[in-house]
């Protein structure tokens, strides 16, 4: 499950594919009521998100202790590095198997701003710096837009540099904000070059994002909201229908017809046959959707080939 505890943000990326309407949530319901129900559900392992989660830390102490004294494990944090404090660092240190996950998206201070719209870079490196010397799993994630394409060559150094555990690229899906600025994808043979420029550099650095395929939107994963409510994943939140139930309710999926033609739903057959990992976004179901806009048109759209996605 990947859990977002928090719609609060210290950062408004203009790529983010979460919606106006998560940020404008009020946030009634406890993160202990949260947590009780989902530790009755048939999840084994959660993914904490935000917003950004270390805003809230004694929700996020609250969540590490509770999975310590139950089967849920947590399996990484994402987070935009900004804040970090010795509580925190503490807290990390004692969860077993972590990842800590950085978005950085640039490699030097310019194109950090330029993509992130703050001049954060510094602080983020330097609280990565942290992260690293508490020997905590760290790995960096960015995400490839025209603005940061040229930077992917000195982000693997800069990330060598840090002693990070390793990187993670993915596309960029223009959905909620970021499907104001569609423009900023890049092509299809841009991404056929950043696949080589990656698989053609010689790096201890484990790299994430450029063999996985896929989508398992509804499948192997779910998205919680901090109200409980319950999407396929997060890149759908940005659509009203694609909410599937709540965590407080019983048998959440049975009566949901939109969910169950949305996970009977498989990827365009090129994609099958693609080299392309997930640095291209052609098989992700909820790009395809909010192309096709209803689920009738996402049927149809799916037998086209791949040129007709962009």
């Amino acid at each position: 499950m990947n859990w977002f505890i928090t719609n609060k943000c210290n950062l408004k990326c203009k790529y983010c594919y979460l919606p106006q309407s998560f940020w404008s949530q009020k946030e009634k319901v406890s993160i202990k009521e949260l947590f009780f129900a989902l530790s009755n559900k048939n999840i084994s392992q959660i993914d904490i998100l935000g917003g950004e989660p270390f805003l809230e830390k004694e929700k996020l102490i609250f969540i590490f202790r509770a999975c310590q004294n139950s089967r849920i494990k947590i399996k990484s944090i994402s987070t935009n590095g900004i804040i970090l404090d010795n509580e925190i660092l503490s807290e990390l240190r004692k969860i077993k198997g972590l990842v800590v996950q950085v978005s950085l998206d640039a490699s030097t201070p310019q194109t950090y701003k330029k993509v992130r719209g703050f001049p954060y870079f510094l602080k983020v490196v330097k609280n990565i710096n942290l992260l690293v010397k508490n020997k905590i799993r760290t790995i960096l994630s960015f995400v490839i837009t025209k603005e940061n394409r040229k930077e992917i060559k000195s982000f693997i150094k800069l990330s060598e540099e840090l002693e990070v555990e390793g990187v993670s690229f993915g596309a960029f899906v223009p959905v909620g904000r970021g499907g104001y600025i569609e423009n900023l994808m890049i092509s299809f043979d841009e991404i056929h070059g950043i696949l080589r420029l990656i698989e053609n550099i010689k790096s201890s650095l484990k790299i994430f994002g450029i063999k996985e395929k896929g989508c398992s939107a509804g499948t192997k994963e779910i998205a919680m909201l901090q109200n409980g409510d319950l999407y396929p994943c997060g890149l759908l939140i940005s659509f009203r229908e694609a909410k599937i139930g709540n965590i407080f309710n019983n048998n959440i999926f049975l009566n949901n017809k939109w969910f169950l033609k949305f996970i009977n739903l498989k990827p365009p057959p090129l994609c099958h046959s693609c080299s392309l990992p997930s640095l291209c976004c052609g098989a992700c179901k909820a790009f395809i959707y909010k192309k096709s806009l209803n689920t009738k048109k996402y049927i149809n759209y799916l037998k086209f080939p791949c040129k007709n996605l962009t």
